[in-house]
């Protein structure tokens, strides 16, 4: 877990280290191009919430906004990375969960 001071990114490992079998299964899973993203959130330090907006990434890889909000949108559904904004724009915080095991215990109720 990372907290920063308008996030908290919360991975399934702490480490940067992508095992081969997760590379594999998230591949076969959403493909070459939404695993570059996932690739992304899982080991980037991001510094706070708008380094990981749509936005933040498309600047980070060169990308157009439309293709990490697709790529985005197919890792949310592949139950992948999930976020949760508490709070409104200004005052808010915002949780970003990544990697199968941490996104299916944050949709069971289970505490982080």
């Amino acid at each position: 877990m990372i907290a920063l001071s308008d996030c908290e990114i919360i991975k399934d490992s702490p480490h940067s280290y992508i095992p081969p079998e997760e590379i594999r299964d998230v591949i076969s899973l959403v493909g070459a191009v939404a695993y570059a993203l996932y690739s992304v959130y899982r080991t980037v330090p991001f510094k706070g919430a708008k380094e990981f907006s749509d936005e933040g990434i498309s600047e980070l890889l060169n990308w157009p906004v439309s293709k990490v909000q697709g790529n985005r949108i197919s890792l949310q559904e592949s139950g992948l990375i999930t976020s949760v904004r508490y709070g409104d724009k200004r005052e808010g915080f915002t949780r970003l969960f990544v990697g199968y095991q941490t996104v299916s215990a944050f949709h069971a109720g289970t505490p982080s």
